[in-house]
């Protein structure tokens, strides 16, 4: 009769024991979610905050998404950002008291959030992808960064910039051309789309 009750009470212990022990686990699975939800939030602001300051008023959804892509793998290679050079990283109150709102700042979040599996390679591998405003009327390799094409950018011609480098204002013409920001990029490099 002795074991029969402590074979119970053992058997209820364990009965009790169990789903402590799972939610547990489920505990460590939130917590684990919630540091991958704040991991991709500051990705997400880092990128966002480092497009809107290369953003310039006139420039099209396609161009955007460019921009952002290539932020993307960049920052996926080297995630350090100096986020005191404006010219670097904007916060969204830095980018709203300069342009007068936060639009293009919520418009510019969107495309970083719904490109954010999206990156650019060179021969299989992701590269760092030189940018410009301006490219001095077109672009050309270097040993540094062979997958930049030689590349007319007559809008670039009236401008200084730098010819080893996607040309912004390069992109954003062809894109308000009809061009996708990918058949842009084609025109300025060598890359592939990869997910």
């Amino acid at each position: 009769m002795i074991k029969k009750i402590v074979s119970i009470i053992l058997i209820a212990a364990l009965f009790i024991s169990v789903p402590l022990f799972c939610v547990g686990i489920q505990s460590d699975n939130h917590t684990e979610k919630t540091r991958s939800e704040a991991e991709s939030k500051s990705r997400t602001e880092m990128i966002t905050g480092m497009a809107v300051a290369k953003y310039r008023k006139g420039y099209c959804a396609e161009t955007l998404k460019a921009l952002v892509i290539i932020l993307n793998t960049n920052y996926k290679l080297d995630d350090s950002v100096n986020t005191d050079d404006k010219s670097e990283f904007l916060s969204e109150k830095q980018f709203t008291k300069k342009f007068g709102d936060s639009k293009y700042y919520s418009v510019i979040e969107k495309y970083v959030q719904e490109t954010s599996g999206i990156f650019l390679t060179y021969k299989g591998r992701k590269v760092k992808i030189p940018l410009a405003e301006f490219s001095s009327g077109f672009t050309e390799p270097s040993g540094e960064y062979p997958f930049i094409k030689h590349a007319a950018s007559p809008w670039d011609a009236t401008e200084s910039g730098t010819s080893t480098a996607v040309s912004l204002n390069g992109v954003n013409e062809l894109c308000k051309k009809g061009l996708s920001w990918r058949q842009a990029l084609k025109h300025y490099t060598q890359l592939r789309v990869s997910k």
